[in-house]
């Protein structure tokens, strides 16, 4: 953090919340277009924070929407990716988890969620 309070880098603002967050995002936002060197960075590293926590929410909200019933095609569209690469998401995230559980888990899911071929 800055002596005026800004904060400059990502993990300065690793736990605010994301309202707290968004709202210093705006805040900022407003006053970087007003020339404020130091509102711009902290732009930056709001955008950046709220970026990561969006990201390291993705792969388990996908998973509890397979789980819910999506397809994996929903769950593709919903992101606006491919079927084949949601899958491939979803396993590397399982992969990183270290968690067998969570592995086997995505697995399932995936397979259950795929379509049939026409």
């Amino acid at each position: 953090m800055t002596p005026t309070g800004l904060p400059t880098r990502p993990d300065d603002v690793a736990d605010v919340s994301l309202t707290e967050l968004a709202g210093a995002y705006t805040l900022n936002m407003l006053a970087a277009a007003l020339g404020g060197k130091r509102s711009a960075l902290a732009v930056l590293v709001n955008g950046t924070a709220l970026t990561r926590h969006i990201a390291a929410n993705q792969w388990p909200t996908a998973l509890v929407a397979l789980a819910g019933g999506a397809t994996l095609t929903d769950v593709a569209e919903a992101m606006g990716e491919h079927p084949e690469g949601v899958r491939i998401g979803l396993t590397m995230w399982a992969v990183d988890q270290h968690s067998e559980e969570i592995l086997s888990l995505v697995h399932a899911w995936v397979a259950t969620a795929s379509e049939p071929g026409p």
